[in-house]
């Protein structure tokens, strides 16, 4: 799932201001390439004090940074050369590379930060790809650490072949998404073949829609339609609708027509991987009524220095009523009069990230501060809340931002960490722990792939009760 966020000025107020509350060394950006492990885990460890995020979840949790350097370098120390055919064997080296791997992973693995991915690969070839996110979901199903590293560092092909990773894609986050919600749930089979938007007809299904409009493209599926109860139902995989203005605003001004009348809302979140933040405001303005005004429902903050703790003041995160965004900039969808009565279900899960928890957090904030009638189903989202710049422009996020995403060429291939942090409007952090669901409810993939989607149907419950 890809995660990244783009910065947008008109809807992020963010202030530079210095509250450093410890000191360290400000680093040099400058330095060679590494021929060493302990030499690349010198400039890890310095990339990492400055442009890593999260470090005030880390130090409540015990871990010091400083710590971990005294720890790890004589490890690293000792493995000598990143390269050095003249001694080594093959098998050789790509043992000693898989000792620096673990290193990392050991490092890695309970940080705090939902969107982290560290991507290695030496000069034979040898990668791995460390996400504390993918291990708190192995870890969930019973796998031990030793087995998740080993996993990591298979070749793709025999690791699909091992148990505990078919085990992995089996759970919600990897299968309970849009594609699979229109196939099972909905019994629409030629998804393959629907690569732009494609009404069905004649469903036959346990939950009232008999027409639901499918759209397929490599970056985006959505899934839209209304029951024969008048529940009005959106599920999307990402927020990349921005990107694909021409056919992606025709869907939303279909789906926002249908609230006109609706007798409820549900909006699937379950699966979605995030994306670009300037579709928040085409989305979820329109349920924003003038008399409601501006919503408040998170804050933000980033860094404001190198240090380690250097971190500016909260802003406030805020949307307006639809009528405040004009401009080719937003897509073209109709007024809503939306009645702060009708309910909304909002459904999410394990594989909820990024934009998709942000907009749990806003419809969460509806209902707490602004009176709408709102209730969440399915199960705690994946807990990455922070902002990314996408990864082209991740020298600026550097110096603009002290954080962000960063590299080490050509070993470290990425390192993917966000900028800029997020708190639900109480104060709440849901970052690494993720936002959960007013009715918890489990996961059963057998039922799911047999088409029971129990998510769904409680929620067209809860709204089918609100009417009596």
């Amino acid at each position: 799932m890809k995660r990244t966020i783009r910065t947008i000025s008109i809807l992020l107020l963010i202030l530079i201001a210095a509250a450093s509350c410890r000191n360290q060394t400000i680093p040099d950006y400058e330095y060679e390439t590494p021929t060493t492990w302990a030499g690349l885990f010198d400039i890890f460890w310095m990339k990492m004090n400055t442009n890593y995020l999260f470090w005030n979840l880390e130090y409540e949790k015990g871990l010091d940074w400083d710590d971990v350097y005294t720890e790890y370098h004589d490890d690293f120390e000792k493995l000598g050369a990143i390269t050095d055919n003249s001694s080594r064997s093959k098998d050789e080296q790509k043992s000693n590379t898989q000792t620096a791997y673990r290193l990392f992973f050991n490092i890695l693995k309970d940080l705090s930060d939902g969107h982290y991915n560290l991507q290695m690969t030496d000069t034979e070839g040898n990668e791995i790809s460390i996400s504390p996110y993918t291990i708190r979901i192995m870890r969930s199903l019973g796998i031990s650490d030793e087995r998740i590293f080993n996993l990591s560092v298979m070749p793709s092909d025999k690791r699909h072949e091992q148990e505990e990773y078919i085990s992995y894609t089996k759970h919600e986050s990897y299968l309970e998404n849009t594609l699979n919600i229109a196939k099972h749930s909905f019994g629409i089979t030629n998804t393959s073949e629907s690569q732009n938007n494609h009404t069905v007809t004649d469903l036959t299904n346990s939950y009232g829609f008999s027409e639901m409009t499918f759209y397929d493209s490599s970056d985006l599926v959505v899934l839209y339609g209304k029951s024969s109860d008048g529940i009005a139902y959106l599920g999307f995989s990402g927020f990349s609708f921005a990107e694909i203005p021409d056919t992606l605003s025709d869907i939303l001004y279909n789906f926002y027509n249908m609230l006109s009348d609706a007798k409820g809302v549900i909006i699937d979140l379950r699966g979605n991987g995030g994306g670009s933040v300037s579709d928040i405001p085409t989305l979820w303005s329109p349920f924003i009524t003038d008399d409601t005004g501006s919503v408040h429902f998170a804050d933000t903050r980033r860094k404001s220095g190198d240090n380690r703790m250097d971190y500016g003041p909260w802003a406030a995160f805020e949307l307006f009523p639809r009528s405040q965004y004009t401009g080719d900039f937003y897509l073209d969808i109709p007024p809503v009069s939306f009645d702060k009565d009708i309910p909304i279900a909002i459904l999410h899960n394990s594989g909820s990230v990024s934009c998709a928890e942000f907009s749990v957090m806003f419809f969460r904030a509806l209902r707490q501060f602004y009176g709408y009638n709102v209730k969440t189903f399915g199960s705690a989202t994946a807990g990455g809340n922070g902002m990314l710049l996408n990864e082209d422009t991740h020298t600026e996020s550097e110096i603009l931002f002290n954080a962000g995403i960063t590299d080490i060429k050509p070993y470290v291939t990425l390192l993917y960490t966000p900028y800029c942090q997020m708190r639900y409007v109480d104060g709440t952090i849901y970052e690494g722990v993720g936002i959960p669901p007013d009715k918890l409810s489990d996961f059963v993939s057998e039922d799911f792939e047999a088409g029971t989607d129990a998510r769904l149907q409680a929620a067209i419950d809860w709204i089918t009760e609100q009417e009596s």
